[in-house]
């Protein structure tokens, strides 16, 4: 019995002190991976949502309006614009037209370093 306790001690300690540790190294993965890309709102962002979004994500739609900054802001600072699209993938819906690469990029990049309107 004192060996389990023991055990479990450690394994509770262990994992206390490496969840910290995983967390700075994604965060850090994924700020380096936007290292020495620059994402503009006016010039990547806007361009990429009005030919990606615009279908579902006009003036007035229900879905949220993204025809302006500030509606995308919106959305990118409660991070659900990061969850659908990065971590659920659910966004664009299967169905549409996918992002490529650069634009993914470019997106991630411009949610990561604030999304300014820029």
């Amino acid at each position: 019995m004192k060996k389990t306790k023991i055990l479990f001690g450690v394994l509770l300690l262990a994992t206390i002190i490496a969840i910290p540790f995983s967390c700075v190294t994604h965060k850090k993965a994924a700020t380096d991976a936007c290292v020495g890309v620059e994402a503009s709102y006016s010039k990547d962002i806007a361009p990429i949502v009005q030919s990606n979004c615009m279908p579902c994500h006009k003036a007035g739609s229900s879905k949220g309006d993204w025809t302006t900054y500030n509606g995308l802001n919106e959305v990118a600072a409660s991070g659900e614009l990061k969850e659908h699209v990065f971590t659920k993938k659910d966004m664009p819906p299967a169905d549409k037209p996918q992002l490529n690469d650069s634009q993914l990029v470019k997106l991630k990049c411009w949610i990561m370093n604030g999304h300014l309107n820029n």
